[in-house]
């Protein structure tokens, strides 16, 4: 990470008058409130007096230069108790500590000085740096003297760092040059191939002091020139490479050869955040970014982003230099961008407004690591008025990107004629009808519109003097923000909650606040938000969101004794809502998405209506922000590998609300299992974190060609987080009590994010339509579910369509409300990738072949890992066995009973390049269970579970794959262990391969039944000997069984073969 140092360089010329003065014994109580006068100066022709008042109470000493030659006024204070400086140039005040300096000594000889007037000449010289690091605000002043905060009253206070530097870097650097400064006890080197420097530059102002004492000794120094300068740390190597090799994040300091590079450097490419607290007491997140050494060869450009609160709409500004890296130019016009509601503004930007100055006011302001209270903001309200239309393709390519779908007009800046309060404040026009009269939808509902100011506001440096740090820049625009609302006509027979007509929007009546309005403006679609390990800290939720979430879960769990509530029961254990049995469909079932996908709406919905106090047994009122997030367990906060801990949401038992930063219980930690006396626990194994087979496996679900497939394959991930994240003994690892723990909720929205992106790169490739008849249960059983969202939509084929029938969506296209696909978004969707990205990774899954241990799951009453061998044959001889991986099966007590025709896969392509392994008529392998372990440890027989098949799926679109992009070999080895399962489900298309794999005296023969009975009983009489080593079984049922004097399970297999939609037929 680069740390940023930003400096003021002291010239001290100190004078050697030791021997012009006597020393002498004072009267130290004759310095009570010293003034002195005497110091006259004379400096390149100019003279001047600089005055110094002493008060030995306080040990203060102040000094006052007046402004001459090329120099502005300055002042210094020096506490000679506290042991710290401020120096006052320019409108800022710079507070270091000053070491070991006597201030009492040097106020003694100041007044015996003051009958003097000494020539520069005389002074010997001193050089300083003063390293300014954060700025200070208006909580942490208070913390200071009351002498220090009246000496900078009307200034903004900056904490710096004293550093000496020689004649030669001082005149460089205040001739304009880049010089590069050794660290001292900083310098972190390695054998002096490579250490750490920092580049500086002085981009001004300039101020003169005097009266420091020589360092050296021997008299008073005098004349201390000051000049801004900008540093950052930066990487000298003697070695090529060294410097990318121990210092990654740093710039390498050979190649800062001017300002633009420099600034590169101190602002990188990095998100930064400040927060600030507005009038109303919320406390706002706004990031800030640079695209910092032209990445994608485009201008500079600075860009900041404050999330929506209060009355104030997201909002994006942008401000970009030509492409010479002039910020200000004559003909550089619209490059200042302002995107809030339905609009991007172009603005030309101002000439009194410096990107570069704001990006690293806003680095010290974060690195204050304080919130910018109201005292530390000047407000000022504008309105942006539309002079004109504007072509977008003619704008900054990240302005492009950044207003898809939005109007672009250009605009002017006024001031605006209202006050904070004005535009701050929620008011809301009154219902009009959708013109010319009220749509009516049916006779129970009519669409209505109501509208509310369209507001914003940002924080940027306060460009001119003052102790305020920042400009709140609130902004308006003449459009006003339109939202559509459903009106009950009250009509007998109608649903007193959600009239089917009306779709996801909200009833006109419940919009009674600017909170409810955006949430409202965000329907019918909800927006599920990633969430990971470090989210929380990050920001990621924004404050609000995250707030809400925390305080609708306390509310939930408050109403519910501490549980989730009739919705964990659900899941839960049987006997249930369901009867028997537990409701929730797992291994590979084709409901098993559907369901869930209904139940994690059943939690949202649930979630949202608690944080409001309505409970959901009283008139619906889901539309606050609390939405749950899905947690992405395919990667780090950074994108940049797999997860190294549970998400911050989940994993304290105590959590800061973002909104009042007070500390409080997590209500995301556990939760409470009825029946039992105790709460969820989580014992994460090890192998959940640093795994980075959950997004490979994610990927290979992905790229399979039908809905049956994909689904099949997402239970593998699926199962192991489960497994992992419960680990032994924990709640997470079984069906039984998994959905009583929070975290289960934001795993299955990960799940179904997952089949939202199958569904947005496999458009209709859906359940077959047996499958979407089916009914969900117990979302269509008005006594056991009180909503109406899920019981109006409990059919699976409803859930296809969540957007529409369930109310959310994921940030899959760059603006998901539009409800259209944009495939190059850059919003990050999983796995630190965005959708563009996912498609291009998925494609590449099917470039080679790849080699599968293929299962078929079994229901045993809980969950339980298979750890399995691959066994490599040799011309027919077992040669050795060697571990192939492992696969959950995630179950509990009264669980469904799983449909176990469908295969679930285990890559095991890298295993078999591991062992030099090349499959051919030669070499052969088989999957071979080693042993069956439960989630508490128990063990099931492993002859209990169905013979494993070696599946080989062959290179997309290659000669082996035929007319489909996508094809299998499923090869089937009889005479083994484990019995064939009752019946396998394949794809039209599938090659099938029968072998008998331990060498024979007899050779094996297969045969092919006419009929059931004739393949119960083998019966080669009525069969069809085969003669092809591989088949190819048509649509429908297909019996095989090998040719032999046993008649069993293990000898025999039924095939059926179905045809579904399909992703990847070639062309």
């Amino acid at each position: 990470m680069v740390r940023v140092l930003i400096h003021v360089l002291s010239h001290s010329l100190s004078l050697a008058l030791a021997e012009l003065i006597k020393t002498q014994e004072m009267d130290i109580s004759q310095l009570a409130a010293i003034h002195i006068t005497g110091l006259s100066i004379t400096e390149n022709g100019t003279t001047f007096v600089e005055t110094s008042s002493y008060n030995p109470r306080t040990n203060i000493l102040t000094i006052s230069v007046p402004a001459h030659n090329a120099y502005g006024q300055t002042d210094f204070l020096l506490d000679g108790n506290l042991g710290q400086t401020v120096m006052k140039s320019n409108g800022s005040c710079m507070l270091s500590n000053h070491g070991d300096l006597n201030v009492r000594e040097m106020a003694e000889k100041l007044q015996q000085m003051n009958q003097l007037t000494p020539d520069e000449n005389l002074f010997s010289t001193d050089y300083l740096i003063k390293a300014r690091r954060s700025r200070v605000g208006f909580k942490e002043r208070a913390k200071l003297t009351k002498e220090t905060n009246e000496f900078c009253k009307q200034e903004g206070i900056i904490n710096t760092e004293d550093k000496s530097v020689n004649k030669r870097e001082f005149e460089a650097l205040a001739g304009g040059e880049m010089v590069i400064l050794y660290k001292d006890e900083e310098s972190i080197s390695n054998e002096d191939q490579c250490w750490i420097k920092e580049a500086c530059t002085n981009p001004g102002p300039n101020a003169c002091g005097y009266g420091w004492p020589n360092p050296a000794g021997g008299g008073i120094s005098a004349h201390q020139l000051s000049a801004t300068v900008v540093c950052v740390e930066c990487c000298v190597e003697t070695t090529p490479g060294c410097c990318r090799k121990m210092f990654p994040d740093f710039c390498i300091c050979q190649d800062i050869s001017h300002k633009t590079v420099l600034m590169d450097c101190i602002l990188g490419n990095d998100t930064h955040e400040i927060y600030y607290k507005d009038p109303s007491g919320s406390v706002v997140r706004q990031t800030m970014q640079f695209n910092a050494f032209n990445p994608e060869g485009n201008s500079r450009a600075l860009r900041f982003h404050v999330h929506a609160h209060d009355n104030f709409q997201d909002m994006t500004m942008m401000m970009h230099a030509a492409a010479s890296g002039y910020w200000h130019h004559a003909t550089l016009k619209n490059n200042m961008l302002l995107q809030f509601g339905k609009r991007c503004h172009i603005l030309d930007l101002p000439s009194h407004v410096f990107p570069m100055d704001i990006g690293v006011n806003f680095l010290e302001t974060e690195s204050g690591n304080f919130i910018l209270n109201q005292e530390d903001q000047i407000i000022s309200t504008n309105t942006l008025i539309v002079t004109g239309a504007v072509d977008l393709q003619t704008l900054h390519p990240d302005i492009q990107k950044l207003c898809q779908g939005f109007q672009v007009v250009k605009s002017e800046m006024v001031p605006a004629n209202q006050s904070y309060a004005d535009v701050s404040t929620f008011k809301l026009s009154p219902v009009r009808d959708i013109a010319p009269v009220g749509m009516q939808m049916t006779s129970c509902c009519t669409q209505q519109v109501v509208s509310s100011i369209t507001g914003a506001c940002i924080q940027w440096t306060n460009p001119v003097t003052g102790t305020a740090i920042h400009v709140h820049l609130v902004v308006t625009d003449d459009a006003e923000t339109d939202l559509t609302c459903c009106n009950n006509n009250g009509n007998a027979g109608c649903s007193p909650l959600y009239p089917a007509c009306c779709e996801c929007n909200c009833p006109c009546t419940d919009i009674t606040s600017a909170q409810i309005f955006r949430e409202c403006l965000s329907r019918p679609l909800v927006l599920r938000k990633p969430i990971t390990q470090d989210s929380i800290a990050n920001n990621d939720l924004g404050a609000l969101h995250a707030s809400n979430l925390i305080r609708a879960m306390g509310n939930l769990k408050g109403a519910n004794g501490g549980s989730l509530g009739y919705v964990a029961n659900f899941h839960g254990e049987a006997p249930g809502p369901c009867g028997a049995f537990s409701c929730c469909p797992h291994g590979s079932s084709m409901e098993f998405l559907p369901w869930h996908r209904l139940y994690s709406v059943q939690m949202d919905t649930e979630l949202r209506t608690q944080s409001t106090g309505v409970t959901s047994s009283t008139a619906a009122q889901p539309f606050t922000p609390a939405t749950l997030p899905y947690w992405d367990w395919t990667t780090n906060s950074a994108g940049t590998g797999p997860m190294t801990a549970l998400p911050d949401l989940v994993s304290s038992p105590t959590i800061v609300d973002p909104t009042t930063l007070t500390v409080m219980t997590n209500p995301y930690f556990e939760g409470f299992i009825p029946g039992t006396g105790g709460s969820t626990v989580r014992n994460p194994l090890t192998i959940l974190f640093n795994n980075p087979t959950f997004l490979s496996r994610v990927l290979a679900s992905l790229s399979e060609p039908t809905f049956n497939q994909f689904s099949n394959q997402l239970v593998d991930p699926h199962n192991d987080i489960h497994w992992m994240t419960g680990g032994t003994g924990g709640s997470m690892s079984g069906t039984t009590y998994a959905a009583y723990d929070p975290i289960f909720y934001l795993h299955h929205n990960m799940i179904d994010c997952i089949w939202a992106v199958f569904q947005y790169l496999t458009p209709g490739i859906d359940p077959l339509p047996a499958t979407q008849a089916l009914v969900e249960n117990p979302f269509g059983n008005a006594v056991e579910n009180p909503q109406e969202i899920t019981a109006r939509n409990y059919i699976v084929a409803n859930t296809l369509d969540y957007e529409n029938n369930l109310c959310y969506t994921y940030g899959l296209t760059g603006n998901p409300f539009l409800r259209s696909l944009d495939i190059n978004s850059n919003g990050i969707v999983f796995g630190g990738m965005n959708l563009s990205q996912i498609r291009d990774r998925v494609n590449k899954v099917g470039d080679t072949e790849h080699y599968y241990g293929g299962f078929f799951l079994q229901s045993f009453d809980t969950s339980y890992r298979i750890t399995f061998n691959i066994c490599h044959y040799q011309a027919g001889q077992s040669v050795r066995c060697f571990p192939g991986g492992g696969l959950t099966v995630f179950g509990g007590r009264g669980e469904r009973a799983y449909v176990n025709d469908i295969v679930t896969k285990v890559d095991i392509t890298d295993k078999l390049n591991e062992k030099f392994l090349t499959v051919s008529e030669i070499n052969s392998f088989t999957i071979e269970i080693e042993n069956v372990e439960t989630a508490d440890g128990k063990e099931i027989a492993k002859q209990e579970l169905f013979q494993p098949v070696n599946v080989l799926r062959y290179t997309k679109h290659s000669a082996d794959a035929g007319v489909y992009g996508t094809r299998d070999l499923f090869t089937v080895n009889f005479g083994l262990e484990n019995k064939n399962p009752p019946q396998m489900s394949i794809l039209e298309g599938t090659r099938v391969k029968l072998v008998q794999t331990e060498e024979s005296s007899i050779l094996a023969q297969f045969y092919e039944a006419n009929n059931r009975e004739a393949y119960i009983n083998c019966d080669r009489t009525d069969s069809k000997l085969l003669t092809s080593d591989f088949e190819e079984p048509s649509l429908g049922l297909h019996f095989y069984f090998l040719g032999s004097d046993q008649c069993s399970d293990i000898k025999r297999v039924l095939f059926n073969v179905y045809n579904a939609p399909r992703n990847d037929v070639a062309t």
